[in-house]
């Protein structure tokens, strides 16, 4: 959380540190009480090492593959917002107010917008390419993910973004049909 957020909980008598130590302590306590359970019946049906092993790699792999979607619906919502128009000003009203070189700064907003612009023109002029680059790029990531033991939770956050991107397409579509509807009516 933020200073801001931090400073206004405790100013309500929240201690943010207790909570979170507490909170862990309680996740920690419940993950030993399940395994010790889960460690009883993999002994008592005689599951075999390996088995219990490849069990337990398998439930892994689903909880960071959880947690990337998680990640990836975070961090897709934020970007959807930080998208629109009045954010987008915000932020870049934020960045000159808390710059050393305001004027060096909005040459880099430009630059940065510039950029975008130049991209998603590319896109329009240049779909293969386009694609390309993304998928050479996509591709890196997933190695680089695979090797660090990561790759449940990159495909993880890679699915929280399109869930993002499919709530949107459904809200959008769900808002056009009740426009054409309310046209339709007169």
């Amino acid at each position: 959380m933020s200073d801001e957020q931090d400073s206004w909980l405790t100013g309500l008598g929240v201690n943010l540190d207790k909570f979170l130590k507490t909170k862990q302590a309680a996740e920690d306590s419940v993950q030993s009480t399940l395994q010790s359970a889960q460690n009883s019946v993999f002994e008592s049906l005689g599951v075999d090492d390996e088995t219990a092993q490849t069990i337990r790699d398998g439930q892994q792999a689903i909880a960071d593959f959880e947690k990337g979607r998680n990640a990836g619906r975070a961090e897709g919502s934020a970007g959807l917002i930080g998208m629109l128009a009045p954010v987008q000003f915000v932020t870049a009203a934020s960045r000159l107010a808390d710059a050393d070189d305001p004027g060096a700064e909005a040459i880099k907003i430009a630059e940065e917008k510039a950029a975008t612009l130049a991209a998603i023109g590319r896109l329009k002029t240049d779909p293969i390419g386009s694609a390309t680059d993304f998928g050479e790029r996509f591709g890196k990531s997933a190695l680089q993910a695979k090797k660090e033991g990561r790759l449940a939770e990159f495909a993880g956050n890679l699915a929280g973004h399109a869930d993002v991107i499919a709530a949107t397409v459904a809200v959008g579509g769900a808002g056009a049909g009740a426009e054409a509807a309310g046209a339709a009516r007169g």
